[in-house]
């Protein structure tokens, strides 16, 4: 039977092999959750990846003196996430779960697992692994190995990095009088976390009750050449080119169904704002307000608006091409 130490020996060799491997597994993790954040519009601060210094392996090999490092080390691998609230941790907690295969064993988060009476850092450790499907050809290298996943706010962060500096310069070992205040010093910043957390919340009530108090002032306005050009206006502050409107596209808006303000802003939302930009762009400057108001409405429903007002516009070649830019056949209609 091979000795504790001569098994140590060969997993730090073998590790100094791999650790280049582990470094490209943290890249495509990365990817991966960079991604999926994205996609699902989750906000975080930074996201940091390290593969273990071969020192770092060496020194966990000897103090935890495990019986086979290369199969109970977990973290070779390891990525870190900071946001700036405990709801973002959350949702990215939601992300991580849904996406790799988590050792169940080795989960923690603190939050969950921490004493009542007493103050700590507080964050949220996985182990985990690739799903299959992600192991394509190029990854075939990464199937089994596991890597960490550590989520954080930024106050959870600087703590921890606080406490492990001074502790790691004491080993571990301080005065009471100074891991007291250590300890008070958690309290405060897990208060102030919280604090971040609701005045968040609160910040998106308040931007909700204004937007509900808009939609309701918008509701009330109804259409006017003057209304029309304040509400371009507002949109395209430096754009002097909606400055004007006319009874007529007053009046084919209402033929739409469309008789404020409010109503207006959901047709023009319903458009997207590529589109909208385009039309400016390739019309210049004496475009107006009647004109893109036309557009939108052809461009959501071509059939309707030719029926009921086809006869007043001559259209020539241009036109039909024009429309064929944001998928529209309008020859079928003329």
């Amino acid at each position: 039977m091979k000795k504790r130490a001569e098994i140590t020996h060969e997993a730090i060799e073998w590790y100094k092999d791999e650790r280049r491997i582990y470094l490209e597994l943290c890249n495509e993790v990365i990817r991966i959750l960079k991604t999926k954040l994205t996609e699902n519009n989750i906000l975080y601060n930074d996201m940091s990846y390290r593969a273990k210094e071969i020192e770092s392996f060496r020194d966990k090999c000897y103090q935890k003196k495990y019986s086979d490092p290369i199969n109970e080390i977990y973290d070779m691998a390891g990525v870190r996430i900071t946001t700036y609230t405990t709801a973002e941790v959350k949702k990215i907690k939601g992300i991580i779960e849904s996406n790799f295969i988590i050792d169940n064993d080795h989960y923690s988060d603190k939050s969950e697992t921490i004493e009542v009476d007493r103050f700590g850092y507080l964050s949220v450790h996985y182990i985990a692994e690739l799903k299959d499907d992600a192991i394509i050809d190029e990854h075939k290298k990464f199937k089994k190995l596991k890597f960490e996943i550590q989520v954080r706010t930024l106050l959870q962060h600087a703590w921890s990095e606080v406490e492990h500096d001074r502790n790691y310069k004491f080993n571990g070992v301080l005065p009471k009088e100074l891991k007291r205040r250590f300890y008070r010093l958690a309290g405060i910043l897990e208060l102030v976390d919280n604090e971040f957390e609701q005045l968040s919340k609160d910040v998106e009530e308040y931007k909700h009750e204004l937007n509900h108090e808009k939609d309701n002032q918008l509701d009330q306005i109804k259409l006017s050449r003057q209304s029309i050009n304040e509400f371009f206006s507002k949109i395209y502050v430096e754009d002097e080119i909606f400055n004007n409107s006319s009874d007529e596209v007053i009046h084919c808006l209402k033929t739409f169904g469309i008789h404020s303000i409010v109503e207006l802003n959901e047709l023009y939302e319903s458009i997207s704002p590529d589109t909208i930009n385009e039309m400016i762009d390739l019309n210049g400057s004496e475009y107006n307000v009647a004109q893109l108001a036309r557009d939108i409405l052809i461009v959501k429903d071509a059939e309707k608006y030719f029926e009921k007002w086809g006869a007043f516009w001559g259209v020539e070649e241009e036109d039909i091409e024009y429309f064929k830019l944001f998928n529209v056949d309008i020859d079928s209609f003329i």
